[in-house]
Protein backbone atom coordinates (compact mmCIF):
# COMPACT_ATOMS: atom_id res chain seq x y z
CA UNK A 1 0.00 0.00 0.00
CA UNK A 2 1.17 3.63 -0.64
CA UNK A 3 0.33 6.25 0.97
CA UNK A 4 -1.72 7.80 -1.55
CA UNK A 5 -4.47 4.63 -1.10
CA UNK A 6 -4.31 3.48 2.34
CA UNK A 7 -7.61 5.92 3.08
CA UNK A 8 -9.06 3.18 1.34
CA UNK A 9 -8.27 0.28 3.45
CA UNK A 10 -7.73 0.13 6.96
CA UNK A 11 -6.14 -2.91 7.65
CA UNK A 12 -4.14 -1.69 11.10
CA UNK A 13 -5.25 -1.96 14.48
CA UNK A 14 -2.92 0.19 15.88
CA UNK A 15 -4.78 3.36 17.00
CA UNK A 16 -1.72 5.54 16.27
CA UNK A 17 -1.40 4.40 13.17
CA UNK A 18 -5.39 4.97 12.45
CA UNK A 19 -5.19 8.37 13.92
CA UNK A 20 -2.37 8.89 11.29
CA UNK A 21 -4.40 7.73 8.59
CA UNK A 22 -7.57 9.35 9.33
CA UNK A 23 -5.76 12.87 9.81
CA UNK A 24 -3.68 12.03 6.69
CA UNK A 25 -7.11 11.42 4.61
CA UNK A 26 -8.27 14.70 6.28
CA UNK A 27 -5.49 16.59 4.92
CA UNK A 28 -6.01 15.15 1.40
CA UNK A 29 -9.49 15.41 0.97
CA UNK A 30 -8.80 19.01 2.04
CA UNK A 31 -6.26 19.56 -0.57
CA UNK A 32 -9.02 18.43 -2.99
CA UNK A 33 -11.13 21.19 -1.93
CA UNK A 34 -8.34 23.77 -2.00
CA UNK A 35 -7.85 23.04 -6.08
CA UNK A 36 -11.32 23.10 -7.16
CA UNK A 37 -12.82 26.10 -8.02
CA UNK A 38 -15.80 27.14 -6.83
CA UNK A 39 -18.84 24.84 -6.04
CA UNK A 40 -18.89 25.13 -2.30
CA UNK A 41 -22.02 23.02 -1.37
CA UNK A 42 -20.73 20.35 -3.25
CA UNK A 43 -17.11 20.17 -1.58
CA UNK A 44 -18.69 20.77 1.48
CA UNK A 45 -21.19 17.50 1.07
CA UNK A 46 -18.26 15.46 -0.79
CA UNK A 47 -16.02 16.02 2.03
CA UNK A 48 -18.74 14.65 4.80
CA UNK A 49 -20.08 12.05 2.45
CA UNK A 50 -16.72 10.53 1.06
CA UNK A 51 -15.82 10.73 5.02
CA UNK A 52 -18.66 8.35 5.83
CA UNK A 53 -17.94 6.60 2.64
CA UNK A 54 -14.75 5.55 4.38
CA UNK A 55 -16.41 4.41 7.72
CA UNK A 56 -19.09 1.90 5.88
CA UNK A 57 -16.15 0.77 3.54
CA UNK A 58 -14.29 -0.70 6.59
CA UNK A 59 -16.76 -2.90 7.69
CA UNK A 60 -17.32 -3.72 3.64
CA UNK A 61 -20.84 -2.10 4.39
CA UNK A 62 -20.06 0.26 1.40
CA UNK A 63 -17.98 -0.79 -1.57
CA UNK A 64 -18.14 1.78 -4.31
CA UNK A 65 -18.33 5.46 -3.68
CA UNK A 66 -20.33 7.50 -6.65
CA UNK A 67 -20.75 10.89 -8.07
CA UNK A 68 -23.23 11.72 -10.78
CA UNK A 69 -22.27 15.61 -11.55
CA UNK A 70 -24.53 17.43 -14.26
CA UNK A 71 -24.43 20.99 -16.10
CA UNK A 72 -23.19 22.23 -18.48
CA UNK A 73 -19.39 21.92 -20.85
CA UNK A 74 -16.98 23.68 -18.97
CA UNK A 75 -18.16 24.52 -15.22
CA UNK A 76 -15.33 21.96 -13.66
CA UNK A 77 -17.28 18.06 -13.82
CA UNK A 78 -14.22 16.85 -15.49
CA UNK A 79 -11.67 18.88 -13.86
CA UNK A 80 -13.19 17.57 -10.30
CA UNK A 81 -12.42 13.72 -11.49
CA UNK A 82 -8.74 14.63 -12.51
CA UNK A 83 -8.05 16.86 -9.20
CA UNK A 84 -9.13 13.66 -7.08
CA UNK A 85 -7.01 11.56 -9.04
CA UNK A 86 -3.80 13.53 -8.91
CA UNK A 87 -4.28 14.28 -5.25
CA UNK A 88 -4.80 10.69 -4.44
CA UNK A 89 -2.77 8.77 -7.16
CA UNK A 90 -0.34 11.35 -8.16
CA UNK A 91 1.78 8.53 -10.03
CA UNK A 92 -1.11 7.02 -12.19
CA UNK A 93 -3.79 7.78 -14.93
CA UNK A 94 -6.81 8.67 -14.54
CA UNK A 95 -9.29 5.73 -15.92
CA UNK A 96 -11.67 7.80 -17.65
CA UNK A 97 -14.46 6.05 -20.22
CA UNK A 98 -16.22 8.62 -22.21
CA UNK A 99 -19.18 7.12 -23.72
CA UNK A 100 -18.90 10.01 -26.33
CA UNK A 101 -16.51 7.78 -27.96
CA UNK A 102 -18.99 4.54 -28.15
CA UNK A 103 -21.36 3.54 -31.20
CA UNK A 104 -25.00 2.68 -30.06
CA UNK A 105 -24.70 -0.74 -31.00
CA UNK A 106 -22.27 -2.81 -28.32
CA UNK A 107 -21.50 -0.17 -25.83
CA UNK A 108 -21.30 -2.51 -23.06
CA UNK A 109 -19.09 -4.97 -25.68
CA UNK A 110 -16.66 -1.72 -25.49
CA UNK A 111 -16.97 -1.49 -21.90
CA UNK A 112 -16.23 -4.97 -20.58
CA UNK A 113 -15.39 -7.31 -23.90
CA UNK A 114 -17.30 -9.30 -26.17
CA UNK A 115 -18.53 -12.47 -25.73
CA UNK A 116 -16.47 -15.34 -26.60
CA UNK A 117 -16.37 -16.22 -29.86
CA UNK A 118 -16.83 -12.76 -31.52
CA UNK A 119 -14.44 -10.49 -33.39
CA UNK A 120 -12.19 -9.30 -30.78
CA UNK A 121 -13.39 -11.05 -27.43
CA UNK A 122 -9.52 -12.07 -26.16
CA UNK A 123 -8.93 -8.08 -25.97
CA UNK A 124 -11.37 -7.57 -23.42
CA UNK A 125 -12.61 -4.44 -23.05
CA UNK A 126 -11.90 -0.39 -21.93
CA UNK A 127 -13.00 -0.24 -18.45
CA UNK A 128 -11.22 -3.95 -17.43
CA UNK A 129 -8.21 -3.21 -19.70
CA UNK A 130 -7.78 0.86 -17.82
CA UNK A 131 -8.22 -0.74 -14.65
CA UNK A 132 -5.70 -3.46 -15.07
CA UNK A 133 -3.62 -0.60 -16.58
CA UNK A 134 -3.98 1.90 -13.53
CA UNK A 135 -3.05 1.62 -9.75
CA UNK A 136 -6.06 5.12 -9.54
CA UNK A 137 -9.05 4.16 -8.16
CA UNK A 138 -10.78 7.03 -9.54
CA UNK A 139 -12.64 6.69 -12.33
CA UNK A 140 -14.28 9.13 -14.58
CA UNK A 141 -17.38 7.99 -16.89
CA UNK A 142 -17.94 10.84 -19.03
CA UNK A 143 -21.49 11.59 -20.97
CA UNK A 144 -23.00 9.07 -19.56
CA UNK A 145 -25.89 10.62 -20.84
CA UNK A 146 -25.20 8.40 -23.79
CA UNK A 147 -25.12 5.47 -21.85
CA UNK A 148 -27.48 3.17 -23.10
CA UNK A 149 -29.76 0.89 -21.29
CA UNK A 150 -27.28 -2.30 -20.66
CA UNK A 151 -25.31 0.21 -20.07
CA UNK A 152 -27.78 1.13 -16.96
CA UNK A 153 -28.23 -2.06 -15.59
CA UNK A 154 -24.59 -2.87 -15.59
CA UNK A 155 -23.74 0.24 -13.45
CA UNK A 156 -26.45 -0.90 -11.44
CA UNK A 157 -25.38 -4.29 -10.57
CA UNK A 158 -21.49 -2.81 -10.21
CA UNK A 159 -22.47 0.34 -7.54
CA UNK A 160 -24.63 -2.32 -5.49
CA UNK A 161 -22.14 -5.62 -5.22
CA UNK A 162 -18.85 -3.40 -5.97
CA UNK A 163 -17.73 -6.14 -8.11
CA UNK A 164 -18.92 -6.95 -11.98
CA UNK A 165 -18.09 -10.01 -13.92
CA UNK A 166 -16.99 -9.86 -17.97
CA UNK A 167 -17.69 -11.74 -20.43
CA UNK A 168 -15.58 -14.67 -20.19
CA UNK A 169 -16.61 -15.40 -16.50
CA UNK A 170 -13.92 -13.42 -14.61
CA UNK A 171 -15.02 -11.66 -11.52
CA UNK A 172 -13.82 -8.09 -11.21
CA UNK A 173 -13.67 -6.31 -7.84
CA UNK A 174 -13.61 -2.61 -7.76
CA UNK A 175 -14.06 -2.70 -3.82
CA UNK A 176 -12.88 0.86 -2.62
CA UNK A 177 -13.22 3.09 -6.03
CA UNK A 178 -14.68 6.34 -6.47
CA UNK A 179 -16.73 6.52 -9.39
CA UNK A 180 -17.48 9.87 -10.98
CA UNK A 181 -20.03 10.33 -13.80
CA UNK A 182 -20.65 13.30 -15.65
CA UNK A 183 -22.96 14.76 -17.53
CA UNK A 184 -24.67 17.68 -19.14
CA UNK A 185 -28.30 16.43 -18.86
CA UNK A 186 -30.39 19.06 -17.56
CA UNK A 187 -32.26 18.09 -14.55
CA UNK A 188 -35.51 17.08 -16.60
CA UNK A 189 -33.46 14.93 -19.12
CA UNK A 190 -32.13 13.28 -15.75
CA UNK A 191 -35.97 12.65 -14.38
CA UNK A 192 -36.72 10.94 -17.91
CA UNK A 193 -33.89 9.34 -18.94
CA UNK A 194 -31.75 7.80 -15.41
CA UNK A 195 -33.59 4.45 -13.91
CA UNK A 196 -34.68 4.72 -10.54
CA UNK A 197 -32.92 2.15 -9.44
CA UNK A 198 -29.69 3.65 -10.46
CA UNK A 199 -30.60 7.13 -9.41
CA UNK A 200 -30.84 5.21 -5.71
CA UNK A 201 -27.27 4.08 -6.04
CA UNK A 202 -25.94 7.36 -6.62
CA UNK A 203 -24.10 8.73 -3.31
CA UNK A 204 -24.12 12.22 -4.81
CA UNK A 205 -26.04 13.92 -7.17
CA UNK A 206 -25.09 17.53 -8.16
CA UNK A 207 -25.71 20.04 -10.68
CA UNK A 208 -22.78 22.29 -11.46
CA UNK A 209 -23.18 25.51 -12.42
CA UNK A 210 -21.22 28.43 -13.70
CA UNK A 211 -18.64 30.16 -11.80
CA UNK A 212 -19.45 33.26 -10.08
CA UNK A 213 -17.05 36.64 -11.47
CA UNK A 214 -14.96 36.11 -8.11
CA UNK A 215 -14.44 32.50 -8.66
CA UNK A 216 -13.65 32.98 -12.35
CA UNK A 217 -11.04 35.51 -10.94
CA UNK A 218 -9.25 33.45 -9.04
CA UNK A 219 -9.16 30.28 -11.46
CA UNK A 220 -7.50 32.79 -14.09
CA UNK A 221 -5.32 34.38 -11.48
CA UNK A 222 -4.36 30.40 -10.13
CA UNK A 223 -3.73 29.05 -13.50
CA UNK A 224 -1.56 31.87 -14.99
CA UNK A 225 0.74 31.86 -11.55
CA UNK A 226 1.06 27.71 -12.10
CA UNK A 227 1.76 28.25 -15.87
CA UNK A 228 4.21 31.43 -15.16
CA UNK A 229 6.30 28.42 -12.53
CA UNK A 230 6.21 25.95 -15.01
CA UNK A 231 8.34 28.30 -17.77
CA UNK A 232 10.34 29.10 -15.19
CA UNK A 233 11.36 25.82 -14.42
CA UNK A 234 11.61 24.99 -18.08
CA UNK A 235 12.81 28.55 -19.21
CA UNK A 236 14.63 29.69 -16.65
CA UNK A 237 12.49 32.80 -17.47
CA UNK A 238 11.07 35.06 -14.92
CA UNK A 239 7.19 36.44 -16.15
CA UNK A 240 5.42 38.73 -14.25
CA UNK A 241 1.51 38.30 -13.40
CA UNK A 242 1.09 42.26 -13.29
CA UNK A 243 2.25 42.44 -16.88
CA UNK A 244 -0.64 41.21 -18.92
CA UNK A 245 -3.31 41.63 -16.02
CA UNK A 246 -5.44 43.15 -18.06
CA UNK A 247 -5.67 40.72 -20.80
CA UNK A 248 -6.66 38.38 -18.04
CA UNK A 249 -9.38 40.69 -16.38
CA UNK A 250 -11.16 40.35 -19.27
CA UNK A 251 -11.17 36.37 -19.36
CA UNK A 252 -14.10 36.69 -16.66
CA UNK A 253 -16.90 37.03 -19.64
CA UNK A 254 -15.96 33.19 -20.09
CA UNK A 255 -18.21 31.01 -19.12
CA UNK A 256 -16.12 27.42 -20.47
CA UNK A 257 -13.39 27.02 -18.17
CA UNK A 258 -11.40 24.34 -20.98
CA UNK A 259 -11.98 28.03 -23.57
CA UNK A 260 -10.90 30.48 -20.74
CA UNK A 261 -7.42 27.90 -20.16
CA UNK A 262 -6.55 28.02 -23.66
CA UNK A 263 -6.76 32.01 -23.58
CA UNK A 264 -4.57 32.30 -20.59
CA UNK A 265 -1.97 29.95 -22.33
CA UNK A 266 -2.38 31.91 -25.35
CA UNK A 267 -1.89 35.51 -23.24
CA UNK A 268 1.03 34.18 -21.30
CA UNK A 269 3.01 32.23 -24.08
CA UNK A 270 2.13 35.45 -26.30
CA UNK A 271 4.39 37.55 -23.35
CA UNK A 272 7.07 34.73 -23.29
CA UNK A 273 7.39 35.22 -27.06
CA UNK A 274 7.86 39.30 -26.74
CA UNK A 275 11.08 38.90 -24.16
CA UNK A 276 12.28 35.59 -24.68
CA UNK A 277 13.12 33.75 -28.52
CA UNK A 278 12.36 29.97 -28.02
CA UNK A 279 14.91 28.35 -29.46
CA UNK A 280 15.02 24.19 -30.68
CA UNK A 281 15.89 21.86 -27.79
CA UNK A 282 15.60 25.04 -25.12
CA UNK A 283 14.51 23.79 -21.65
CA UNK A 284 14.27 20.71 -19.61
CA UNK A 285 14.42 17.23 -21.46
CA UNK A 286 14.17 13.80 -19.70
Amino acid sequence: QTKHTYFFFFNTIDEKEIIEEEKDYTEILNSMNSKLIGHERFKTDFKHNFSKFIFFNKMKQKMIFSILICGTSGVGKTEFAKIASKVMYPDDSLIKINFGNYSTEGVLNSLIGSPIGYIGSEEGGELINKISSSKSKIILIDEFEKATPSVYNFFYELLEDGKFTDRHGREHSLAGYMIVFTSNMTERQYKEHIPDSLKSRFDMTYKFEALTVEEKQKYINDTAKKIISDIHDAYNVNLQLNTFSTELDDLVKESNLRNMRRQIEDIVFTKFSEIHKLKPNQGNSD
